[in-house]
């Protein structure tokens, strides 16, 4: 089984505009409501694949009751954690004629240290019956900065974070900064971040490919097995033992809503992890459940034969001189 662990799901709105004018009255042609949020888009991209995953999450408020009635009407599984504070919601517009979108994101609200800690038990329970682990998503407002590294120290017993000599732990890593800092000591089989992330992680701007290069690397060298960086439909680079790659997205993609792309990538890269997939199969993978979700409105709720032929489609290149 796959976890799918975040604390800060979205209730997601969406409009689509054939025009969109700031400071003027625009009206919407399409509308939808749906669960999102990082964590649910991995839990819900897993579920597509045909993998068995578990999501464990927040839910508060009506917001959060909307949010798990609609996950749970796609079969996908979920461990909830009761919060006294609303599920938030996130408000995406697509400028389809310009294919421009614009995403309005809320803040996910505090939470009480008595439902972070309940949170932790549920996490640690679930965590023991997975075979591989995703984590991914920023914290709750003046959650502190250690919760993950705290979260995952609790659970160490658990078989999935366990690494011994040139084998790293089945675990996958999506989120930023000093979070992400602090938990690259359990030594975790890929982190993936997108190049503005990456900056926010090690403090300084990325302007072109040999900085986004070092600054990758110096993840490889903190504990991370692989560094995958996504930048949307440009190349995605691929750093780790000694090895460089760049890798082509595949062509041809019917854009709908690039919402849940990243996440669907993540949870590619943990099927094809749990099924025992070379590195570069399992990104394949996770870069044609994310050509896949593009093609959708509604989040990581694709076809896992389409994200399979997709898949084959990604184009891969080593990038002789550059070691990781």
């Amino acid at each position: 089984m796959i976890l799918a662990a975040g604390l800060t799901p979205a209730w997601q709105y969406v409009l689509v505009f054939d025009h969109l004018r700031t400071g003027e009255v625009n009206r919407a042609r399409e509308s939808r409501w749906f669960a999102s949020g990082k964590a649910v888009n991995v839990a819900l991209a897993v579920h597509s694949l045909g993998i068995e995953g578990r999501l464990v999450s927040f839910l508060g408020g009506a917001t959060g009751a909307a949010l798990a009635e609609d996950f749970e009407s796609t079969g996908a599984a979920a461990e909830w954690v009761t919060s006294s504070t609303a599920t938030r919601v996130c408000t995406t517009l697509i400028h389809s004629l310009a294919g421009e979108t614009t995403e309005l994101v809320e803040n996910s609200p505090a939470v009480s240290p008595q439902e972070l800690a309940r949170y932790a038990r549920a996490f640690t329970a679930t965590a023991e019956k997975s075979q591989v682990l995703v984590l991914s998503g920023s914290l709750p407002t003046d959650t502190p900065r250690s919760y993950y590294r705290d979260l995952l120290a609790a659970s160490a017993h658990v078989p999935a974070l366990h690494s011994s000599g040139n084998r790293p732990a089945n675990l996958v890593f999506d989120f930023r900064g000093p979070e992400l800092q602090e938990c690259l000591a359990f030594r975790p089989f890929l982190v993936k971040p997108n190049r503005e992330e990456l900056a926010a992680t090690v403090g300084r701007t990325l302007d072109d490919d040999s900085s986004l290069l070092a600054a990758m690397r110096e993840l490889n060298t903190a504990g991370a097995e692989w560094v995958l960086v996504t930048q949307g439909g440009g190349p995605a680079w691929l750093t780790g033992c000694g090895e460089t790659w760049r890798v082509q997205p595949p062509v041809g993609i019917n854009v709908v809503n690039p919402i849940g792309c990243g996440d669907s990538v993540a949870a590619g890269i943990a099927v094809g992890l749990s099924t025992g997939l070379p590195v570069r199969d399992c990104v394949s993978l996770g870069i044609g459940a994310a050509a896949a979700n593009l093609e959708q409105m509604e989040c990581a709720r694709f076809e896992a034969g389409r994200a399979r032929e997709l898949a084959k489609g990604a184009s891969w290149e080593r990038v002789e001189g550059v070691t990781a």
